[in-house]
Formats: structure tokens, sequence, C-alpha cells
């Protein structure tokens, strides 16, 4: 018989999704991508199985040189969310959104010469409370949104989603459900 936890039961090992590599449109445009989640829905009487996304790894493009007198901060947003917002950006404080990542450069281009600062890291979004309760997603699919400002490239992002499969009852299905929506 297995326990009763927070938000589902039934905790099956976490596993990884790779997702697809988010490429911008065109320079410095909003561009969202539909990645969808390995959830096979199989009836029951009593329960739903929905994801449990427990963490969240990104990896942004470097972001190049300062490149003129106008421009001082070069900046990339990538946003994950449970529905896509299509070309317009996501708020932070957005019922769909799951996390975002955010990087900025600041810089100076003059006649004595350019200067920036960038890091190039794999930065990780910790979903999970101090039990290990991650954010449950009851959507068949994320949404990898990617913006950027005034960096002059189309843009890339890569995402790797550390999950796990609960079952839940449907009330709290249907609760999930329509709060991501």
């Amino acid at each position: 018989m297995s326990k009763r936890k927070i938000g589902g039961f039934k905790d099956i090992k976490p596993q990884w999704l790779n997702c697809p590599t988010v490429t911008q449109t065109g320079a410095d445009t909003t561009t969202s991508l539909e990645v969808q989640l390995p959830i096979a829905r199989i009836a029951s009487t009593t329960s739903a199985t929905v994801i449990e996304i427990l963490r969240v790894y990104a990896a942004l493009t470097g972001l190049p040189a300062i490149a003129s007198v106008t421009e001082a901060v070069d900046s990339q947003t990538l946003t994950i969310s449970t529905s896509s917002g299509g070309t317009v950006d996501l708020a932070f404080n957005d019922g769909r959104v799951l996390c975002v990542f955010s990087r900025q450069q600041r810089g100076a281009f003059t006649a004595g010469g350019t200067y920036s600062r960038t890091n190039n890291e794999i930065m990780e979004f910790n979903l999970t409370d101090n039990n290990g309760n991650g954010v449950l997603v009851a959507s068949d699919s994320i949404f990898l949104q990617l913006s950027s400002v005034t960096t002059g490239n189309a843009n890339i992002a890569q995402v790797k989603v550390l999950y796990r499969f609960k079952s839940v009852g449907y009330l709290e299905y249907i609760g999930i459900a329509q709060s991501q929506q």
C-alpha cells in the first residue's frame, strides 16, 4: 500500500526530459516552442497521472560583445510555462509560468575600446519544496519562450527537465488543469 503525500501519491523515480533547442526566429524576437510531455492518459476510476517537475536546467547562448555606443545592456529571457504566450512575453506573475531564466550583460563601446562581462553557465531552477515535492503539471505540453533585447542575434536555448509521474485524485487534477490554462 502506498502512502499518500502532498500533491499526489505513488511517486515514480525521476526521469529526464531533453527538450528540443529553441531558436529565435530573428534577432531579438520573442519565440515560443511547444514541448510535448511524455504523459500517457490512462483511464482510472479514482486517479489521473500528471507530471511533477522537480528541476529545470537551461543553457542560453553567450551574449555578444557590446557593439555600438547606443548599446549598454544585452539581455536574454527564457520563460517556461504551461501554455503559449506566442510572440508576447509572459509576465513572471502569470499563473501559467513555471520558471524564468534571465541573463544580462552590461558594458560600453567607446573610442578607447569595448568591454563587457558575461557568464556562460548552465542555470538551474529548483521547483521543489523542503519535502522534495515539485510542481504538478496537468497539461500535455510545456512551452519554452525565448526573448532578447539588443543582442543583434537570433539566440538559442537548451533545456532539460527533471520530472516524475504522480497519481492524483480527479478533483486535484481538475484544479491543477484549470489553474494552468
